[in-house]
């Protein structure tokens, strides 16, 4: 019979204070063991950074980031932080203790009832209001980081890659999130879409997450599958999940509402904040209503349709070096500074060459005695092909290129017709995009 290992860290002290108990568990960045507050006699739980972890800047930024952010807050459906520090070389925090299930092991069981799945919903976004009230957006709600209490109810947890957004109010400003470069940090199947293709987050982001809890709640399975992370990231970014009623028909109206509001493709059409959600969880309605949505004239009315690139997941090199229009209204400009320009360079050319065959008449260089066809290609762009010659504006896919003659009378006209095939869009769907566990 195998001896179980000893735990050398079972009854140390730590900042002779917390002495140690049984882990409660270990994530991707840290271990959760119970402990004791001996000066205050009290059961506590102390959450240590992985060794191979801590000698790390962002890693011990994003950790120490969760004390900070969890210590803003004052809230019922909040794990409570009560002290942190460094212990023989490893970040801890010390927080309440709880009974160390959590939401994914309920969830694990199968579709929880209505009355639950409202409960737990009501709970985690009046934790979320709070959070953003104080200018906090989590950025990683999943089931995994919501805590059980004895009684049932639910607490957030995990504040580790939160961001403090001075737009949203009481926030300061810390600077950028602790986010290493080329790396979206998360779970990919509770990221929004917009957070996959590389947007900032925004208090709707953590409303899509918890869109996506609860329709897993409803539905008694992950909304999207488990596998490699890109491909979950593409299945997200690519693929709408069905409306709660086709997977659990007797979901009442309210629920449904708040649920599908929820997970809209479109930030601009979802619920913008925490509270506006739990209002509609709660009362089946809300003053809140999205912003009309400016399309161009004859464009089809595609609700569907999304202004941000949430199918092209493009590395951070390739963001700084692409932009994507977000409507065909955008690039008529460019095209049209383009074909003025190209028109300006033409004439000059022409002006340049009358000159100069001029002065080779005069000078007796050359006989005079045929006609001089001058062919110049216009450039072209990527973005569309335009027509080099001052006439009516049409749109043409292959346009000829402009001829001058400069030696009357003309004899013949050349003229060279130029293709131009637009450059398709790039994709990067593996190296470009990484996506980080916490």
């Amino acid at each position: 019979m195998a001896v179980p290992a000893r735990d050398p860290l079972l009854g140390q002290v730590v900042a002779d204070r917390y002495r140690l108990g049984p882990s409660l568990g270990r994530g991707g960045m840290a271990e959760v063991r119970e402990a004791t507050d001996l000066r205050l006699q009290r059961a506590v739980a102390v959450k240590f950074l992985d060794p191979s972890l801590a000698s790390q800047p962002e890693l011990r930024m994003r950790f120490e980031d969760e004390a900070r952010s969890a210590a803003r807050l004052n809230h019922p459906a909040v794990v409570q932080v009560f002290d942190s520090g460094e212990w023989e070389g490893r970040p801890y925090l010390v927080m309440e203790l709880l009974s160390g299930r959590t939401l994914a092991a309920e969830l694990a069981e199968g579709p929880l009832p209505l009355a639950r799945v409202r409960a737990v919903a009501a709970d985690v976004l009046g934790a979320l209001a709070a959070a953003h009230a104080a200018g906090i957006i989590h950025r990683d709600v999943k089931p995994a980081n919501l805590l059980l209490t004895d009684d049932g109810s639910v607490k957030v947890s995990d504040f580790g890659i939160a961001k403090a957004d001075p737009l949203l109010g009481a926030g300061e400003d810390r600077g950028p999130a602790p986010t290493i470069a080329g790396q979206v940090l998360g779970t990919p199947a509770y990221l929004s879409p917009e957070r996959l293709a590389g947007h900032p987050a925004t208090p709707a982001s953590d409303v899509w997450s918890v869109g996506v809890v609860c329709w897993e709640a409803l539905a008694g399975h992950r909304a999207y599958p488990d596998g490699a992370p890109i491909t979950v990231a593409m299945a997200v970014m690519s693929t709408d999940l069905p409306p709660v009623t086709s997977v659990r028909p007797d979901t009442d109206a309210a629920l449904a509402r708040a649920v599908d509001g929820a997970l809209r493709r479109d930030p601009a059409d979802r619920w913008p904040s925490a509270s506006t959600m739990r209002e509609v969880l709660l009362t089946g309605t809300t003053a809140w209503r999205p912003p009309p949505v400016a399309r161009p004239a004859g464009a089809a009315d595609t609700a569907a349709t999304t202004a941000l690139p949430y199918t092209t997941v493009l590395s951070a090199q390739q963001r700084a070096q692409q932009r994507v229009e977000p409507t065909p209204g955008l690039g008529r400009g460019r095209v049209a500074l383009l074909a003025i320009l190209a028109i300006v360079l033409l004439g000059a050319i022409a002006a340049i060459a009358t000159v100069l065959l001029r002065d080779r008449g005069t000078s007796g260089g050359g006989s005079g005695s045929s006609a001089v066809t001058v062919t110049t290609t216009p450039p072209t762009t990527a973005a569309a092909t335009t027509t080099t010659r001052p006439t009516p504006t049409t749109r043409e896919t292959t346009p000829p290129t402009s001829t001058t003659t400069t030696s009357p009378p003309p004899t013949s006209t050349t003229r060279a017709p130029t293709t131009t095939t637009p450059a398709p869009p790039t994709t990067a769907q593996g190296p470009g995009l990484t996506l980080k566990f916490p």
